[in-house]
């Protein structure tokens, strides 16, 4: 797996964990404060129910706590997010076209290829887009998958227009290959 910029995972697998660890932490508190009040408050120690009356401080904090974990989450995964959708701007432009049974490659330099090659250390911006159905391009190295556009559908209304796109560079040769073998399934995308 590679590290650095390139690896998109990075951005939603911390994402994924700091949600992990808040609902963790919420189970085991949850949890602790049922077992508490099932022996603090049973029918032997409370055998006549009291009346409990409203308590702002609490309230104001039930509300509060839960807002900041929200909005801790959305910024996580902003950040995550902004981070996976910037690319460099010295990044090589390859334009992916996916069709029913092939995935086409354009490079800056005229070739075109159905097989995706990038240089080694340089970051690559794959500018995607669709000839006839919606798509999913997945490179494991560099997951998350990305979603081409359907011209069909109206996203996109020109073939020559790439509204998806996903930054990636490969670390080392053996990171493109693993590129390759992975798009050039004779599946559908």
């Amino acid at each position: 797996m590679v590290t650095g910029w390139p690896n998109m995972s990075n951005p939603a697998d911390d994402t994924f964990f700091f949600i992990l660890g808040i609902s963790l932490t919420l189970l085991a508190l949850n949890t602790g404060v049922m077992i508490y009040f099932v022996f603090r408050y049973s029918r032997k120690r409370h055998p006549q129910a009291e009346e409990v009356k409203e308590n702002t401080p609490i309230e104001i904090i039930w509300t509060v706590i839960p807002t900041l974990l929200v909005l801790a989450i959305f910024y996580v995964g902003w950040k995550g997010f902004v981070y996976m959708r910037t690319a460099p701007p010295d990044a090589m432009p390859v334009k992916v076209t996916a069709r029913q049974w092939s995935w086409t490659f354009d490079y800056a330099n005229g070739k075109e290829t159905n097989v995706l090659k990038v240089p080694v250390e340089k970051p690559v911006k794959l500018l995607i887009t669709s000839a006839d159905v919606l798509h999913s391009l997945f490179i494991p190295a560099y997951s998350p998958a990305t979603v081409s556009t359907v011209h069909e559908l109206g996203i996109a209304s020109d073939t020559s227009a790439h509204a998806g796109w996903a930054p990636l560079a490969a670390r080392s040769p053996s990171d493109s290959a693993s590129a390759k073998r992975s798009i050039c399934a004779s599946g559908r995308g």
